[in-house]
This record gives C-alpha cells, structure tokens and sequence, in this order.
C-alpha cells in the first residue's frame, strides 16, 4: 500500500509501533531456523501520526553461506479485521458479564425455593427456567459464532445483524431474571377470607379447558359452607398444579375427584402439622391414574424433584 511505503527499505525502523517491533524482531529472528514462512501482525504508525494494522506475510532468501539476504513477501492492511476483532472481544467480555449475572440470580433464585420451599410444582418451574434460559443463550452463543466465523474469513459486511442476535438473547435473559424476581418477591403469604366451594367451581371451569374431555372431573364440597382465611392465588394454584399432574398421569382418561370436607386438628397431629388446634377444610384430590412408585413418593416434596424431561 502506498500510504505504508517507507524509504530506503527500513520499514521496521520508520513505520512499526514501537511497542511491537521486539516480538516481530523475534519472530524475524526465528524464521529461518523454523523453515516456516514469516507471518506477523503489527500496527503501523503514519507520518500523520495515525495508526493502522498491518499483515506480513514473508520468506527468507538465503545466500550461498545459508544468511538471509533479503525478505520477499507482502504486507496487507487489515485495521477493519482488527477493530472487529476488538468490538467481538468486547461484546463477548458484556455478554459473558450479563449472562453470568443472570446465572447467579438463578442460582440465588433456587437457593431461596430450596430453603422456603413456598412455590407450588418447584420441579416444572425450575425446568420451565431452564428452557427459556438455554434458549436465549442459544441466541447468544450463535450470534457470536457467526460474528467471529465471519471476521475469521475477513467478511465484514452486515456484522451489526450477529451483534444484534447476540445483544437480543442477552437482554432476554436479563428480562427474565427481572421477571422472576418479581415473582419471587410476590411469595409473601396474603391471606384473606374465601368460601372453598367456590373457589373449587371457579378454578374448574380453568380445568375443563386444560383437562379435555377424556377426563371426568367430579366434586365434593357442597357442606363445606365455613369461610377460611388463605391465599386464594397460591391455593388456586395449587390446585390446578395438582389436577394438571393427575391428568398427565391419566394419558388414557379417567377420574379426577376434588373433595373439600370439614376436619379437627388437634394433639398429636396438630403438632406434627405444625397448626394451632381446632377445626379446618381439608381439601383432597385423587385420580385413577397410574401412581406413583416407592422412590417417588420418598422425593414428592423435595424441592425441585420432577418425573418429567427438562424443558
């Protein structure tokens, strides 16, 4: 390049950064005796006091005594690859910073369902998590391919299309996690006074549309007229955690029975419930599904433990 000539063939001394010119000298150095081609990188430092990079690709001629007696070879600009190269490096580094700050919200998020253990179906929801986040780090993860794969090949139309894939899935991350905090800050028990009857009419007419028609849903809780104090939004869900989970284990149809029925807690049992004696509704529900085994009900109230694939 023209703009890159230098004069009486010193282009080391006249046109090379200072602050690169001892690996080159090395690299020079080592050459011959590798028997390999020369290729370096360096920046170039114009009279005009600017800065480009610059690629060498050289070989040694040799003289009758086996000395170097001069270089052929060429040099190619390559500022745009490098500055590319840099842009990637730094949307990397933001990326990896973002997507490890949602992994450590995550991380926090399961540690606090482990120790409270106040959310219903724990198990569908951290996998549930799970897939939405490798989702969007999938987005993430190709975006960056792509990009670096197509600086590598030195095609550097169009990249701002791959940085925006991978800036998209990172934000969707860090959307997510925004989200989950603030259902996880919603967990706070608000209790307040419900009929049971009617809250089991309202939550089946949710299940007629989830259940479908090969399942019988059938009630009882006609004589349970006592109003009780209790989140209706976290019973609600309960319930239709639990007749969703029935109606996957009853995949050829069947019976879903949900009974609320007056009962007394007191002595032993009260303390073993950890309840202050005296009456409550009892809420059941039941199916003719295929049940569960022995190592299953051993792990059904542990946090996070699901039957079901990951995603």
């Amino acid at each position: 390049m023209a703009e890159l000539k230098a004069t009486g063939g010193n282009w080391r001394q006249q046109l090379m950064h200072a602050e690169d010119r001892p690996a080159v000298e090395l690299a020079i150095a080592h050459a011959p005796e590798l028997a390999s081609p020369l290729e370096v990188e360096h920046r170039a430092l114009l009279p005009d006091g600017s800065v480009r990079w610059i690629q060498v690709r050289a070989v040694p001629l040799m003289d009758s005594e086996g000395n170097v007696s001069e270089w052929f070879g060429a040099a190619s600009g390559i500022t745009d690859r490098r500055v590319a190269q840099e842009r990637l490096q730094q949307l990397t580094a933001t990326l990896e910073e973002r997507v490890q700050a949602g992994t450590d919200e995550l991380m926090a998020m399961e540690e606090r369902l482990r120790q409270g253990q106040k959310m219903e179906s724990p198990g569908q929801l951290a996998s549930g998590i799970a897939h939405d986040f490798n989702n969007m780090l999938t987005g993430v993860s190709m975006g960056l391919e792509l990009l670096e794969m197509r600086v590598g090949q030195g095609r550097l139309e169009d990249l701002g299309r791959y940085v925006e894939m991978a800036r998209t899935g990172a934000d969707r991350a860090a959307a997510l996690t925004q989200r989950l905090l603030a259902f996880f800050r919603r967990q706070t028990l608000a209790p307040s006074a419900i009929h049971v009857s009617a809250m089991v009419n309202r939550t089946l007419h949710i299940l007629a549309r989830s259940i479908g028609p090969s399942i019988e849903i059938e009630t009882r809780s006609d004589q349970v007229e006592d109003v009780v104090r209790v989140d209706a939004p976290q019973l609600e869900n309960a319930l239709l955690n639990l007749c969703v989970n029935e109606r996957d284990a009853t995949p050829d149809g069947g019976r879903i029975s949900i009974e609320a029925e007056l009962s007394h807690v007191d002595g032993g049992l009260a303390e073993r419930l950890v309840l202050t004696p005296g009456p409550y509704v009892r809420l059941s529900v039941r199916d003719t599904g295929t049940g569960m085994d022995a190592s299953v009900v051993e792990k059904v109230f542990e946090p996070f433990f699901t039957t079901k694939p990951i995603g």
